[in-house]
């Protein structure tokens, strides 16, 4: 369904485009199913900018298979419900190298030992329940397959069921800073007596490793909180030297290859609206899931928006071409909570009937030329919830939709620019939706 609406005639293109951008505040939707045309203003040879109020969009939930989160710098971990996306679980794997060769003075004794995790100021869920996280030790080594360049989502490595500790803190965002958990005195009493001795174990990085491949983190299933931290974890050993006064030293197994740190991230759709999206279903249309879709990449899940009836807009009389074309993503109402926040940005990739991101969509800036992606200028109403809105100009894509002569599954996915690194997620309405509406505004130059 279009509405057209014609606006006043000009007798060049320039100051049409600025009109473009006093009129558009204006313009209101309709729900016929027929094109309508408006009374053609009259004609003195001069070009007509006409607007096409569209609200045709084809929004779907997207099934995403698998993707990268290995060297990503960032581990997750913890557990949080979402009534809307399912029950998100995030765990991570890291493993730590030897320290420099180290001598401990004679009549040294161990005392302790603690991983210090640092976080890096990424959560999502609710921050003011206790959270617990707990350090394990692998059982399986993070060794890539012959192949292999990565570690996904999917993956995960098997490790020890009881921790070598845990800790419980409550979480003051913006003030908590590292977080350390001391781990079993069994553990690190065995780690100092090879130490010490110079142990087989601690001969190489390949003993070490067969001795202690790595750790996983993870967090209580009852936390409702995932937390990011640094993947610089460090494993500290503390000891005591003799002397007249005790002296509290420590060693420290760092990182040995971020590259191998990965984050392994699980969804439970059940009794969600994206039950059934999944391998065998990876493509639910909004008319199935309440007419909205739905994005949260980290959790297996983008929006798809197509645009099937562009190519219509040729068919209208005397039609020439696309000057202008605003999308107007807007969230639902209620749909982003203190514990369910929006992305502060989200990009547009082009895709086809494969559903896989292409490329991102850029903007031009009219005064240097220079191009930079699209992040949708974010703008959340506070008061009544209705004008939140993402914005994108997808002029240039739609010039290039509409050349395509025959019918086809295109259409812009949207993600945000860094997918593996939030767990930000965003609803959005169709055209159905009596909450908030998903829109497209077209503007194009109609021959006299």
């Amino acid at each position: 369904m279009m509405i057209m609406h014609k606006r006043r005639s000009f007798a060049c293109f320039i100051p049409a485009i600025l009109l473009l951008f006093i009129i558009s505040t204006g313009i209101i939707s309709c729900q016929k199913e027929t094109i309508n045309f408006t009374t053609p203003f009259v004609d003195n040879g001069t070009t007509n900018i006409v607007l096409v109020d569209s609200s045709t969009l084809e929004l779907s939930t997207i099934y995403v298979d698998s993707f990268p989160t290995s060297g990503s710098g960032v581990i997750f971990a913890g557990n949080y419900a979402d009534p809307q996306f399912g029950k998100i679980s995030a765990e991570s794997y890291m493993q730590v190298g030897l320290p420099p060769a180290v001598t401990f003075p004679n009549g040294s004794v161990f005392d302790s030992v603690e991983v210090i995790l640092k976080l890096n100021k990424t959560y999502y869920g609710d921050t003011t329940r206790p959270y617990t996280v707990s350090v394990h030790q692998l059982t399986q080594a993070l060794v890539l397959s012959q192949g292999q360049s990565a570690f996904y989502n999917i993956s995960s490595r098997t490790y020890d069921p009881t921790p070598l500790g845990s800790t419980q803190l409550t979480v003051r965002p913006g003030v908590t800073d590292n977080i350390s958990v001391r781990l079993s005195q069994a553990f690190g009493q065995d780690l100092f007596n090879k130490l010490n001795t110079n142990a087989l174990e601690i001969q190489n990085i390949a003993q070490f490793l067969n001795y202690f491949p790595g750790m996983a983190f993870t967090g209580s299933s009852t936390n409702n909180l995932v937390l990011g931290f640094n993947d610089s974890a460090i494993l500290r050993l503390h000891y005591l030297k003799p002397g007249v006064i005790t002296q509290d030293a420590w060693v420290d197994f760092n990182i040995t290859n971020g590259n191998l740190s990965f984050n392994h991230i699980t969804a439970d759709r059940s009794g969600t609206p994206l039950a059934a999206l999944g391998p065998g279903n990876k493509q639910l249309f909004s008319s199935q899931t309440g007419n909205a879709a739905y994005s949260q990449y980290i959790s297996g899940v983008m929006m798809k928006i197509g645009f099937p009836n562009i190519l219509n807009l040729q068919s209208l009389p005397r039609y020439v071409r696309i000057i202008s074309a605003q999308l107007l993503i807007k969230p639902l109402i209620n749909s982003y909570l203190p514990y369910y926040t929006l992305p502060p940005q989200l990009m547009l990739s082009t895709t086809d009937q494969y559903n896989l991101p292409g490329a991102t969509l850029t903007v031009t800036n009219p005064l240097t030329g220079a191009t930079s992606s699209q992040y949708g200028n974010l703008f959340i109403d506070n008061v009544y919830g209705t004008g939140t809105v993402y914005t994108y100009d997808v002029t240039s894509y739609l010039q290039s939709q509409i050349a395509i002569t025959q019918n086809n599954k295109n259409g812009l996915l949207v993600i945000p620019p860094s997918p593996a690194l939030t767990f930000n997620r965003v609803i959005a309405g169709d055209s159905k939706n009596t909450l908030n509406k998903t829109i497209l505004k077209v503007y194009y130059v109609s021959a006299p």
